[in-house]
């Protein structure tokens, strides 16, 4: 009886592998700031993928370093700003998740987390402190879209991300174009406390593993193996047992006869 289990549990352990991010998988946005006029790429790549489920993702910055950390389900868990002289750790709890894992037109959902902010200055170590803070959020998918990278078209949700407290204001901070195919955001808008756009960062090129045709091809037809394998390895065992099962009651006649 343990089998179907056992090999159900390896089949999801092994999909779930095969369907993460890999190291050196990259994303580039091009970044414009409406306020200072500037424009610029920005990278993103995975330098670091782990068997705790941990990714380490670099952010290209020309003054400062980057580094966001994930779990393999992309839960935002921690991020690291390092420039110059100063750190600074910002640490979140629950895990920071965006997107919901269904979504419809229309979907709301809250987004809660505590964030502990470590600020660390390696010239004047009186300047170090921690603080903390709570936020709240207020999701909202309202609309879909579809947006061209490269001469290929992608269907995406629009989600709007509303601060709110307990006042009870409710301020819209950023709108994302997610893409559930891709599984991140193709375009991102940053608003200012007025309503008018403070910064915008658009997808213009990537490399996913698990996402590229050729990728999700070889990663359907190794599912595919594994579930073939599945169902025969059952089959299997399954005729096995009934094998057995008809020879024992056949030894029991025989047995009852010899009497």
């Amino acid at each position: 009886m343990l089998v179907p289990e056992i090999i159900i549990s390896i089949i999801f352990i092994l999909t779930h592998y095969l369907s993460s991010p890999s190291l050196n998988d990259y994303w580039v946005y091009s970044v414009t700031n409406y306020v200072t006029g500037e424009t610029f790429n920005q990278t993103r790549t995975i330098v670091q993928s782990n068997s705790n489920f941990t990714i380490k993702i670099e952010v290209s910055n020309s003054d400062r370093k980057e580094f966001l950390y994930y779990t393999k389900d992309w839960v935002l868990v921690q991020r690291d700003i390092i420039s110059k002289t100063i750190i600074e750790t910002y640490t979140y709890s629950p895990g920071i998740r965006l997107f919901s894992s269904s979504l419809e037109i229309g979907k709301t959902w809250i987004l809660d987390y505590d964030e502990k902010i470590v600020f660390m200055d390696t010239l004047n170590p009186r300047a170090n402190r921690t603080s903390f803070k709570h936020h709240s959020f207020l999701m909202h998918v309202v609309a879909s879209d579809f947006i061209a990278i490269r001469n290929q078209t992608y269907f995406c949700y629009v989600i709007d991300c509303n601060y709110t407290n307990p006042l009870g204001a409710n301020q819209r901070w950023y709108r994302y174009w997610f893409s559930p195919d891709l599984n991140i955001t193709l375009k991102e808008v940053t608003f200012t406390p007025a309503g008018s756009i403070f910064e915008q960062r658009e997808l213009i090129e990537f490399k996913i593993s698990t996402t590229s045709k050729s990728s999700q091809e070889d990663m359907s037809q190794r599912q595919n193996m594994f579930i073939i394998w599945s169902a025969t390895t059952i089959s299997v065992f399954s005729l096995i047992g009934v094998i057995l099962f008809f020879n024992k009651i056949r030894n029991r006649k025989k047995s009852f006869t010899s009497y």
